[in-house]
């Protein structure tokens, strides 16, 4: 069982890591900003780890590979859930700024009059 845990932690950190260079073409390291801690490759291999030890309960693969394909492939959907995140925060960021834009417009326009 804890050779289990670890063989399935350690795929999904590996997965996370190459998943977070395939997406930024280079490692980002943690950083603190004025308002947020951004955690960079870590923060992925976390949510590899996690992914893939989830994988693997729900699943209960028998042998060695089967929980290697179930790790690594938890592990990369973990990072899908992470961009589709990403990319629904900057679409609520964009929003956001064409309706800051469009008011601004408004307000220009009233003045003028």
């Amino acid at each position: 069982m804890l050779v289990t845990v670890i063989v399935s932690v350690v795929a999904g950190m590996v997965s996370g890591l190459a998943s977070h260079y395939i997406t930024n073409r280079k490692f980002l390291l943690p950083r603190k900003s004025k308002l947020a801690f951004h955690p960079g490759f870590l923060g992925e291999m976390f949510v590899g780890s996690i992914a893939s030890l989830v994988g693997v309960a729900m699943f209960n693969p028998e042998t060695m590979m089967d929980i290697l394909k179930v790790s690594i492939l938890a592990g990369i959907s973990g990072q899908a859930f992470l961009l589709h995140n990403r990319l629904a925060t900057e679409q609520v960021k964009t929003d956001e700024i064409q309706s800051i834009s469009k008011k601004l417009t408004e307000l220009e326009k009233k003045n003028k009059e």
